[in-house]
């Protein structure tokens, strides 16, 4: 599963490297940050799974639903 993550993770983050701002509404600059935040909480939550640090796991679990319900 985290090796699954990792790839996943990796193909975001380039994929995203192409998206811009430019040209887009309000909404679509919103779903771009959020789509943004996604990608960084799996890549925490895979560093903090490769490192057994899974503690804090939780953590950012909760920031990431935090950040979905707002």
């Amino acid at each position: 599963m985290l090796d699954f993550l990792e790839r996943l993770h990796a193909a975001a983050v380039k994929t995203s490297e192409e998206l811009g701002f430019e040209g887009l509404s309000a909404q679509d600059r919103a779903a771009l940050l959020y789509y943004g935040n996604i990608i960084e909480h799996a890549g925490a939550l895979r560093q903090l799974a490769e490192n057994s640090y899974w503690a804090g796991a939780s953590v950012v679990a909760r920031s990431c639903l935090e950040a979905y319900v707002h």
